[in-house]
């Protein structure tokens, strides 16, 4: 095995309502990167855009759409590229392979793009909140809005046809990811499991839930998770004050953590949080860091830089505001992730970018960044 090896594209496949990849993690521009644009599942999984993903990886490359583990690893932190492995060796106990297995062992599906937030950084592939926004700008002829449309405008929410075609590799997955929207907001998320249940296929299944938080527990979803081998319920938190909360997120950040508690009561289930890192909130991070390590503990604890939109990535700001805050930062967390800041100089055109379009959410939701965010409003203002 290669210094670069990673068990993800020997194991593991992402569906969503586009073209199938290998991780949940790429960064590229190219919308169908590995061609299974219209395939099938199994048709993706043996596609020659797998296979020469896999080859990159048994060559010992730096693959490009991989861009965002080989920036964390560059400044010395642990990747996901090094967690999702850890994962597939330690918990599923699969054995480091550079032979794809017959049928997926783990599955990461995109089953519903329908959300009750309307994250900044997330868009209409995620959030059906992104409706109405995304629109606008595409009839302002946005050209990536424009592009989204075509593919997202009569999005379903569940696809059937999907999970049947799903189904058959079910008896052989290990490792289920549902991920959204908002997945325990749908409607068919209960009759699903509960069908997997009935199959049997349950019992060697671990299971990955992906929540905003705005969801409790209750009896019926309580009872048909408990017959999964293993659970976990993952939550999104990119801020962690009423304002910056309902700002970044939309949603009471008050509720979500009533609700946390009460999933917490529940000691069967695992749970854990993965923090979007975002110029939204990376002048913020020891505070986000502290309270997630406080509130799930600091093993339970993951992190995410975020890749798309662009002008969201803080590489693009300027020398001077990272600077001041790498300065300020003081949590010794944060400080092993600041310095991915520097990985790439000052974008000036990105930069606007990002302006601009947070100047038009701002009027679009009717937020002010000066009243909720005026620590950052502070940093943008002083650095021009």
């Amino acid at each position: 095995m290669t210094g670069t090896y990673c068990a993800i594209p020997f194991y593991n496949i992402r569906l969503h309502n586009g073209p199938s990849v290998p991780c949940c993690l790429l960064d590229s521009d190219v919308y169908d990167l590995f061609g299974t644009s219209g395939m099938t599942v199994d048709q993706a999984w043996t596609s020659k855009g797998f296979e020469d993903f896999r080859e990159s990886f048994r060559q010992g490359e730096r693959h490009s759409a991989c861009s965002g583990c080989w920036h964390q690893e560059d400044i010395g932190s642990k990747s996901l590229r090094h967690s999702y492995t850890q994962q597939i060796t330690e918990q599923m106990k699969l054995p480091k392979t550079t032979v794809a297995t017959s049928k997926p062992k783990m599955i990461q599906w995109v089953f519903t793009n329908q959300c009750n937030f309307a994250c900044r950084t997330c868009g209409i592939h995620s959030s059906t909140g992104w409706v109405k926004e995304t629109k606008e700008l595409a009839n302002a002829n946005e050209p990536e809005y424009v592009e989204l449309m075509k593919y997202y405008d009569k999005t379903p929410k569940y696809r059937e046809d999907r999970y049947a075609e799903l189904m058959p590799m079910f008896n052989e997955c290990t490792w289920l990811e549902l991920q959204g929207g908002e997945t325990l907001i749908h409607r068919e998320l209960v009759p699903m499991l509960t069908h997997l249940a009935n199959e049997g296929l349950a019992q060697q299944m671990m299971l990955v839930l992906t929540t905003n938080g705005s969801i409790p527990p209750n009896d019926k979803l309580v009872a048909v998770l408990q017959q999964f081998k293993n659970v976990r319920i993952t939550f999104s938190i990119d801020a962690v004050t009423q304002d910056t909360f309902r700002y970044v997120r939309t949603g009471d950040f008050e509720q979500v953590k009533r609700n946390i508690a009460k999933w917490q009561s529940h000691k069967e289930f695992n749970y854990f949080t993965n923090p979007t890192i975002s110029i939204l909130n990376i002048w913020c991070l020891d505070d986000v860091l502290k309270w997630c390590d406080t509130t799930f503990g600091v093993t339970s604890v993951g992190t995410n830089w975020v890749m798309h939109p662009t002008y969201f990535n803080p590489t693009i700001m300027p020398e001077v505001i990272k600077e001041t805050i790498q300065s300020n930062s003081t949590y010794w967390r944060s400080r092993k992730f600041l310095p991915r800041m520097f990985t790439d100089k000052h974008d000036p055109k990105l930069w606007q970018e990002f302006i601009r379009k947070t100047k038009w959410i701002d009027e679009s939701r009717n937020q002010s960044m000066e009243k909720e965010m005026p620590e950052l409003y502070s940093l943008i203002n002083n650095s021009c």
